[in-house]
């Protein structure tokens, strides 16, 4: 409307308005609802040019501007002369203007309205619609609403003709136009576009179930793969705890064998020595070899447990510098064939305790059955394993448990050499090296010595090493 200048009331209860845009009726009790709160906007009827006025702006220069006449006429002053309307004289309502929508834009290309349902592609920024009012009465006096079901609530247009949108979610649309003429009367029916937004692939029903689903796949398996783990870790506890009690076992078993037996023959040997002097010093004598015998016991016991041999060197070192030492005394002549370098391969204490009394075990039954003069040391790096080699050039055995070591010894011939093979020799070994999760092997054939091979299988490989021979002869 503009500036208002002139206010008149008629006998009917209407307001007369006059603006610089025109004369303009309301119903006052429109004008209260919409103050109250009832109602969101005002029917008016608006009068230009097309109705008479010889200008649209109304004077304000001077009171009374207007003024209501004896007769119920309604004067109104202009900028070009003086007005006058009857309201009492006003011509019935015309009939609702036809309204249709011209067309609609999408980023500037325009679409066709006229099918059922418009498909429109996502990523789209801006949509227009233009509409107009089929009506010669309101001219371009008609006004215009409308919205955009399920975007907008109902929007004032007043006389502008476009309606536009900004970027739109995917989904379905309606956009509804309605239009009045100058009387303000009303066509509710209107026109409509009816149009689907596409969503991309990822705004999709099936691409949210799909995420959803692998999110979900995703937890479930982090939850399990985390219940795994922990599940890992206790058992790798366990199975700490239960190779902490293996080696009390062991410990206690071997104190109990070794150290309690030699303490006992220690203690019968002092008591004999006390009750017949004249055998002092042979009882004397047996004391010193038993307490030797008892050191080198505790000895292997206290290097079995200490954590700081638990390496392929350390184990090396010991089991070298036991042959060396257990050969001299037995006047045999020992070669070891063994890496310059050892790596720092973890061993654990239960698999170089298994392998050292296999050993030990070998290297007694050359001793005692061989009658060997030269014994061969010897060790095999390979990436996941390692092989130690005891050699002899000894006599040999009748039957020999070749390759995995099956058959039995006859107990003729050999003697006692074929012990390791029958007896409780081999079925040692095998215990030993089967407990550490490895592999005994015997190689002999008469007259040609005996070779036994130790194979234990390492969970962290290694790299092969150059290997080089070394003498070592007895004394």
């Amino acid at each position: 409307m503009g500036i208002i200048s002139q206010i008149q009331e008629d006998d009917q209860g209407r307001l007369w308005l006059g603006t610089h845009q025109g004369i303009y009726c309301v119903s006052k009790q429109a004008l209260n609802a919409c103050m109250d709160g009832h109602a969101s906007s005002v029917d008016y009827i608006a009068y230009g040019r097309h109705d008479g006025l010889p200008a649209l702006e109304c004077s304000d220069g001077y009171q009374p501007a207007s003024w209501h006449g004896p007769d119920g006429k309604l004067w109104f002053t202009t900028v070009r002369g003086v007005v006058w309307v009857n309201p009492d004289e006003l011509s019935a309502k015309s009939s609702p203007p036809s309204v249709l929508v011209e067309d609609m834009t999408v980023d500037g290309q325009e679409i066709p309205v006229g099918t059922d349902k418009i498909i429109v592609a996502p990523g789209h920024q801006q949509y227009d619609f233009r509409f107009t009012a089929l009506s010669f009465d309101a001219g371009d006096r008609a006004r215009f609403r409308y919205q955009l079901e399920g975007y907008s609530g109902w929007m004032d247009a007043d006389t502008l003709r476009t309606a536009h949108f900004g970027p739109l979610p995917p989904r379905d649309y309606r956009f509804h136009v309605v239009a009045c003429n100058s009387d303000g009367v009303w066509n509710n029916t209107g026109a409509t576009v009816i149009f689907t937004v596409k969503p991309y692939f990822y705004e999709t029903r099936w691409f949210f179930v799909l995420a959803s689903v692998s999110i979900l796949g995703a937890v479930a398996l982090a939850v399990r793969r985390m219940a795994m783990l922990k599940y890992r870790r206790k058992l790798a506890q366990m199975e700490k705890q239960h190779a902490i009690e293996r080696d009390r076992a062991r410990i206690a078993k071997d104190i109990h064998d070794d150290v309690g037996a030699g303490l006992t023959q220690i203690t019968l040997l002092t008591e004999l020595a006390r009750r017949n002097p004249d055998q002092t010093n042979a009882n004397l004598e047996r004391i010193t070899q038993s307490a030797r015998q008892l050191t080198k016991a505790m000895d292997e016991i206290v290097w079995a447990v200490d954590p700081q041999h638990d390496t392929l060197a350390g184990l090396m070192d010991y089991i070298s510098a036991y042959t060396e030492d257990y050969l001299r005394v037995a006047g045999l002549r020992c070669r070891m064939d063994l890496p310059v370098d050892l790596p720092s391969t973890h061993v654990s204490a239960e698999a170089r305790y298994n392998l050292f009394l296999a050993l030990k075990e070998v290297l007694n039954n050359i001793v005692k059955h061989a009658k060997a003069t030269e014994v061969w040391l010897r060790l095999q790096l390979e990436p996941n394993k390692f092989t130690l080699i005891v050699e002899d050039n000894g006599r040999g055995m009748a039957e020999a448990r070749n390759g995995n070591g099956n058959g039995n010894g006859n107990g003729n011939g050999t003697h006692g050499a074929d012990r390791i093979a029958s007896g409780s020799g081999l079925g040692n070994l095998e215990k030993r090296l089967t407990a550490i999760g490895g592999r005994c092997e015997i190689h002999s054939e008469p007259g040609l010595g005996t070779r036994v091979t130790l194979t234990v299988f390492l969970k962290n490989p290694t790299s092969p090493v150059l290997v080089i021979g070394s003498d070592v002869s007895a004394n």
